[in-house]
Parts: structure tokens; C-alpha cells; sequence
């Protein structure tokens, strides 16, 4: 007999233990069935944890999107959204380089993921990149993950274009000025201001200003 429509199995992994084996009631809150996962490998403060994908984009399950666990998905009990983001957050703030290059990578790739991005921008995340940015004080992979972070963060249209600031423009125009600049830095700084001008009126003017039409030209040559 086929099990009922509301139950799906998955495997839920947990580093160090062995994957837990359930039948997910898609009727019960995600909280209580976190909770008695929490359980199961005797972790406290459930409120603290959250499920995501193990495979593909490792997205956040959220009690809006349950419902495309499908029989069979692997999952993993991961720190909520708000923990990471709260995390992700001191630690691209830290002194040491290495924690910080690792913080920017991490949250380059978590940014994609619309729950972790809405609670990073609530906790002005957006503002302390753009501060990187305009510091100038950053480069090659580090430069190029901090970029990438900004524009898949702004991609989720939380934030408006208009409220970049001109200091911003300036940085990021400058880096497609550069002749020699690394192309990975080069790609995230063209689709930043095609995101500026494509979204917002005021900053294509603001752009046009920094950019020239023959230096667009010369890179779309490369």
C-alpha cells in the first residue's frame, strides 16, 4: 500500500552521525519535525537549526517551498538562516585574512539562497559590502567573491538600486577602467552596473558619467 500523500521519506545527514532515515509529515510544522531530529542526535536550541537541500543548490526548506521534497531527497540539518547570516557577517568583519577570504566564499555561494539572503540584508549586510567595496582595500579572489555576493544578494530584489551610493559607483566603475584587471573581477563589475542601469533611471546617468561607450566596446572585444 503506497504510503499517504502527505508523507515523504528522506534522509537527513548531520556530520559525524549517521544519516536519520524518516517519513516527514508534511502536515506537522517544520519546527516540530526539527526539533525530533534535533533529538535523534541529542542537539539542543532546535530553534537553531534549520533543513536544506544535501545535493544542487543546498536551498533552505521553509514551510512555502516543503512541498517540493520529494520521496527519497537527501537533506542535512544545517544552522538556521539567521545564525549563518549573523556568523557570515563578524566573521567577513574579522582581521584575519584567511577567515575573511573563507567568509566571503561561503557566503558568495549562500546568497543565491532567497531565505538566507533576506535575513543577511535585515542585519544591513548589503551596506557592510558595499563598505568593503568602497574601501578599496580588497582584491583578486577576495574582491571577486565580495561582488559576487553583492549582486546575487541584490538580485533578490529586497533592496533598491536607487539607495547604491555614488562612492559605490565610482569603485566599481573603476574597476572596468583598469586595463589589466582580473577578468573574474571584470565580469561581476559589468553585470553590477547593467544591474544599475537596467533597474534604476537616476543611476544611468551616474554610470554613463564613470563608464564611456568605447570602454564598454573594448571589453565586449576581448
Amino acid at each position: 500500500m503506497p504510503p499517504p500523500a502527505d508523507i515523504v521519506k528522506v534522509a537527513i545527514e548531520w556530520p559525524g552521525a549517521n544519516a536519520q532515515l524518516i517519513e516527514m509529515d508534511q502536515k506537522r510544522p517544520l519546527s516540530s519535525i526539527i526539533r525530533e531530529v534535533c533529538d535523534g542526535w541529542s542537539l539542543s536550541g532546535s530553534e537553531q537549526f534549520a533543513l536544506r537541500y544535501a545535493d544542487g543548490p543546498q536551498l533552505y526548506i521553509t514551510e512555502l517551498s516543503r512541498g517540493e521534497i520529494k520521496n527519497g531527497t537527501i537533506l542535512r540539518l544545517a544552522i538556521s538562516p539567521a545564525r549563518a547570516a549573523r556568523q557570515l557577517l563578524e566573521r567577513i568583519q574579522s582581521h584575519g585574512i584567511d577567515a575573511r577570504l573563507e567568509a566571503l566564499k561561503e557566503l558568495a555561494k549562500l546568497s543565491a539562497d532567497p531565505t538566507f539572503a533576506a535575513e543577511f540584508i535585515n542585519m544591513e549586510g548589503i551596506g557592510t559590502l558595499a563598505r568593503l567595496v568602497e574601501s578599496g582595500t580588497h582584491f583578486g579572489e577576495m574582491l571577486a567573491f565580495t561582488l559576487t555576493a553583492f549582486l546575487e544578494l541584490m538580485d533578490h530584489g529586497i533592496v533598491s538600486w536607487d539607495l547604491i551610493s555614488l562612492s559605490f559607483i565610482k569603485q566599481i566603475a573603476g574597476y572596468v577602467n583598469q586595463p589589466m584587471v582580473d577578468v573574474s573581477i571584470l565580469q561581476r563589475s559589468l553585470a553590477i552596473l547593467e544591474s544599475m542601469v537596467l533597474n534604476s533611471h537616476s543611476l544611468y546617468h551616474r554610470v554613463a558619467q564613470e563608464i564611456t561607450v568605447g570602454q564598454l566596446i573594448g571589453h565586449l572585444q576581448v
